[in-house]
């Protein structure tokens, strides 16, 4: 079955009972599950399409009905999102963010999301919280360490609370493109952006801009581009404010490269981020390399300049690079660096040289030096750090490898500071690796630390692995921390596997844990786990039980479950999971699932207890599901209710009649309720596409207001 592709426009009209003055809302929507394609889709249309595309849509609110997907047009990127689907886990959201070069920050559908239950997946690898991404709950905005290339995807799946968690605006966004010119050495294009405003429907943003390429001669291309914005929802000022332009060329001239580049955008172009420009800035470069052929010899230089606000800010960086390469692996590089930034209040200069002396000795040495001297500061009162550092990286002896490395910092802001590392790999045996390393940071004026990690792996039987391992850290501030930890797994058959530990910290107060888990599968139907854990500190004790089944006894019937205890003294909490899946026809399925205290991805308890109770059936033309969602907030007594009801008629082989009932509903001092009925019908076109239209109407309920909203929708599907 191929990816599909739906984008979604709703227009949503609202009514309060007892208030005035509601304001429609405003969003895009589709289905997150796009392959690249679909995301970098452009709508190639004439440029004199843009005003009437515009006047069709500046009126239209567009919103997602809470149950399908939605496509968000974020800053800095596009945003396909998804609540409701049914591969998601109920009560959390997905977004996928296509990157465009930038770190974001990049706006989720929804915000006053619940904290620490996001899952983050970066072009398909697991992200870090604070290592590759940081996200801030109650906006609802995620940003990346790195810069997210314009092929990158991150998928953002997060949990929704129905207390806090509410849509975030956000406006609808149709790029457009034109081919005017093409051929073997050249190209033209027009492009065009139509924005809606996220916070007031009626306004908008329009780009055109030019792309242009040219190829002079072999070595020589040529590269422009310029835009124009209109003026709309939140922009004003002269032409030159509400535009941008990139020009860049390159040659090459013998051994001889050139490379230059102008750049500016306005203060009030709207579309910088989408573009890859910064409003109110403009920065020119020339670079300037030299590298003949057989040569050992290379020599580069660039400038570059940077006007910030209109001038308010201005920097400027000199670089210049010597590089020589002395005999076969071993080169010297010689880089000088001036950078200098100006403003109302003076010149700031950073002067940086470094020397860099590489050599291999022999194929299994290498060793580096490194010499760098900074002067940083105001022009009348710089200040200078020196660093000299050394690094050898050896594998003389045989499965032995060694690693060291040595630093001296001289600062005359902060005083001298030394940095030794030294690491060990080696495998004295078959079945025997062992890794050491030793830190020492010595500060002037700081405090002084040590560091020791040793572990040792081994596998004396086949059946049997042991595991150990020692760290040790110490400061003349804190003292020592030392630990230790033994570890022995055994696996007697591909069913049955064996693992117990022990670990021991001495710091200022002692700590000790053991634990000891099997892991088994005595039936192919049947699959257990168990654990025991204790830690014991000169504070408190702990002590964690768990049991863990599945079964699948007959082909349509699954049920699987979980129980753990923590006793912690007078703390104590259960966690219980429970979950089974009944599907004896192939026209009726049943799930069912409870959960108390259940675990967030950290292995921390949360404190609600939930409920849930699912069904789906198929009776010739008629496709029937519903289901039932409770949850007990105990902690903070809150209660939440959901139920929802389908119902599907194929009433041709082609076309679908579909109705839905949702009620939901939170239960505390101030309680929140909804519901919605909805109409819609389905249309397939061909074999790859699909149109959709659908009508609901929602009345909110909290305390004594009510407010009443309807949506209208049109969808359309592409398989590809």
């Amino acid at each position: 079955m191929g990816n599909i592709m739906r984008l979604r426009a709703s227009h949503s009209t609202e009514s309060k009972m007892h208030v005035t003055g509601a304001k429609p809302g405003a969003r895009f929507s589709g289905l997150p599950a796009l392959s690249r394609k679909a995301i970098c889709l452009c709508l190639c249309l004439p440029a004199v399409w843009l005003p009437a595309v515009k006047a069709g849509f500046a009126s239209q609110s567009f919103s997602e009905s809470g149950v399908g997907r939605a496509a968000q047009i974020s800053p800095g990127g596009t945003t396909l999102s998804a609540a409701g689907s049914s591969d998601l886990e109920r009560g959390f959201a997905r977004d996928v963010i296509s990157g465009n070069g930038s770190r974001g920050p990049f706006r989720l559908s929804w915000k006053g999301i619940v904290p620490g239950r996001e899952t983050v997946l970066i072009d398909g690898r697991p992200g870090l919280r604070g290592v590759d991404y940081n996200l801030d709950p109650a906006s609802g905005t995620i940003a990346f360490t790195s810069p997210l290339g314009a092929s990158s995807m991150a998928k953002v799946e997060y949990g929704l609370d129905p207390a806090t968690s509410v849509r975030s605006g956000s406006g609808f966004a149709l790029p457009l493109a034109l081919n005017l010119y093409s051929s073997g050495s050249s190209s033209l294009q027009m492009s065009a952006l139509y924005r809606q405003s996220a916070t007031d429907p009626n306004a908008a943003d329009a780009i055109l801009g030019f792309q242009g390429k040219t190829q002079l001669g072999a070595n020589t291309s040529f590269a422009s581009s310029v835009y124009m914005d209109q003026g709309g929802a939140a922009n004003s000022g002269s032409l030159w404010q509400r535009a941008a332009a990139r020009f860049g060329g390159t040659t090459q001239i013998g051994d001889l490269s050139i490379t230059g580049s102008y750049v500016s955008a306005g203060q009030a172009f709207s579309a910088a981020k989408d573009y890859g420009f910064k409003g109110g800035e403009g920065q020119q470069n020339l670079a300037l390399a030299w590298k003949p052929e057989g040569s050992r010899l290379s020599l580069g230089s660039s400038y570059d300049r940077r006007d910030f606000s209109g001038g308010a800010k201005t920097v400027t960086t000199l670089n210049n690079t010597l590089g020589y390469n002395v005999a076969p692996g071993t080169a010297f590089l010689f880089t000088r660096t001036a950078t200098a930034t100006q403003t109302g209040s003076g010149v700031t200069d950073v002067q940086v040289n470094e020397f860099k002396l590489a050599s291999a000795i022999g194929q299994k040495t290498s060793t580096q030096f490194v010499w760098t001297d900074t002067l940083q500061g105001p022009q009348d009162a710089l200040s200078r750090t020196t660093t000299q550092q050394v690094t050898l990286n050896t594998s003389l002896l045989k499965d032995v490898a060694v690693n060291a490395g040595m630093k001296l910092t001289d600062s005359e802001a902060t005083g001298s500071a030394s940095a030794l590392n030294v690491g060990l790999s080696a495998a004295p045996l078959k079945d025997v690796a062992l890794t050491a390393a030793f830190q020492a940071n010595t500060v002037q004026s700081g405090e002084d630390t040590t560091a020791v990690d040793i572990g040792v792996k081994a596998r004396p039987l086949k059946v049997v692995e042991l595991q150990a391992n020692f760290a040790g850290r110490g400061s003349d501030l804190g003292g020592a921390d030392n630990s230790a930890g033994l570890r022995v797994a055994t696996a007697a058959s591909d069913r049955w596997k064996l693992s117990a530990g022990i670990t021991d910290r001495q710091a200022s107060a002692g700590f000790r844990t053991h634990d000891i888990r099997l892991d088994a599968q005595p039936y192919k139907t049947l699959k257990l786990s168990g654990g025991y854990a204790f830690s014991d500190s000169d504070d408190n004790t702990l002590a964690v039980k768990d049991i863990n089944a599945s079964a699948k006894p007959l082909d349509y019937f699954n049920i699987a479950g979980g129980y753990k205890t923590r006793d912690a003294g007078d703390y104590s909490i259960d966690t219980t999971m429970l979950s089974f899946t009944l599907e004896p026809w192939k026209y009726l399925g049943l799930t069912a699932a409870l959960a108390d205290n259940p675990e967030d991805s950290k292995g921390n308890p949360q404190q609600y207890s939930s409920r849930s109770l699912g069904l789906k059936s198929t009776f010739g033309i008629l496709a029937l599901t519903g289901d039932y969602s409770y949850k007990d907030e105990y902690a903070i007594g809150r209660q939440w209710f959901q139920t929802r009801l389908g119902l599907g008629v194929a009433v041709a082989r082609a076309t679908q009649l579909t109705g839905g009932y949702e009620y939901s509903e939170t239960q505390e001092s101030a309680g929140v309720s909804s519901r919605r009925i909805s109409l819609g019908v389905t249309r397939n076109l061909g074999s790859d596409f699909n149109l959709s239209l659908s009508g609901s109407r929602i009345d909110d309920e909290a305390a004594a207001e009510q407010r009443r909203r309807y949506e209208a929708e049109m969808k359309l599907g592409m398989k590809f």
